[in-house]
């Protein structure tokens, strides 16, 4: 038999994300829309979860919030199931109850968007799958009185997936807060040639390391060589300026054949 699937569900969220900010006892409120971007009218369950970042950045979701840092039992949220039709849509109120006593710190919770638990349904001659999709809110609140703070422990050309070879930064964040270090480079190589671009604003979670790409705009120099980079990012306390170098990638293979 032939298998049928139906995915059949396809939803977009605004915000993308909320970096919420308060005191013990503060109720924080939000609205997010739900748009609906199938022709079909599409029933959305919603709940509220866990998640963090693993080493390589990437996002990681849990159901549940039993982690110390998780803020999942201080969410509200209405409706709890929605209907999104066709060229429609819905909004959702959040608020989130910092209870009292909570200590200073950053704390983790998102929402889920789903569908229903599917149903399977029988064909004849044929076999109906569908696929369960879940979209997820991250959200991040701070407590009281925190902050991120970054340090830039070396540059170096790494390998991302999809990206190719890029110079890249690793960075430490060193606070108590969620860090975002925005900003834009400049580089310039060993024959003066100039080359622009941007910090992406990737997120460290507190205490974490990652290796931060950056993305070029326009021309790219050759992939690893060497480059003298002048910063302007954020690491936590306003924008400033750093300068530093990317070493250049040797070629081990051709040394050993000298």
């Amino acid at each position: 038999f032939t298998p049928k699937v139906y995915s059949g569900f396809s939803l977009g969220i605004s915000p993308v994300r909320w970096e919420a900010e308060g005191k013990p006892g503060d109720t924080l409120r939000n609205v997010v829309t739900l748009t609906s971007g199938t022709r079909t009218s599409q029933k959305v369950d919603i709940s509220a979860g866990y998640w963090t970042l693993n080493e390589a950045g990437a996002p990681v979701f849990e159901s549940h919030g039993t982690m110390p840092n998780s803020a999942a039992s201080w969410v509200r949220f209405h409706p709890q199931e929605v209907t999104v039709y066709p060229r429609q849509r819905k909004t959702v109120r959040i608020s989130i109850q910092i209870p009292d006593e909570t200590p200073s710190g950053s704390y983790l919770v998102a929402l889920f968007f789903q569908p229903p638990e599917a149903e399977q349904e029988g064909e004849s001659g044929a076999a109906t799958v569908f696929i369960r999709g879940r979209l997820a809110l991250p959200i991040y609140v701070r407590v009281g009185n925190v902050r991120p703070d970054g340090k830039i422990l070396e540059a170096a050309w790494k390998t991302f997936d999809g990206k190719g070879q890029l110079p890249a930064l690793k960075v430490h964040n060193q606070g108590n807060a969620h860090l975002r270090m925005n900003g834009f480079f400049t580089a310039r190589s060993s024959t003066s040639m100039k080359f622009e671009g941007i910090v992406p604003g990737l997120p460290l979670l507190p205490g974490q390391i990652r290796w931060i790409p950056l993305e070029f705009q326009g021309e790219k120099p050759p992939p690893g060589s060497e480059l003298e980079l002048t910063l302007h990012v954020d690491l936590g306390g306003g924008e400033g300026k750093v300068s530093m170098k990317v070493p250049p990638v040797v070629d081990n293979s051709k040394k050993d054949k000298l």
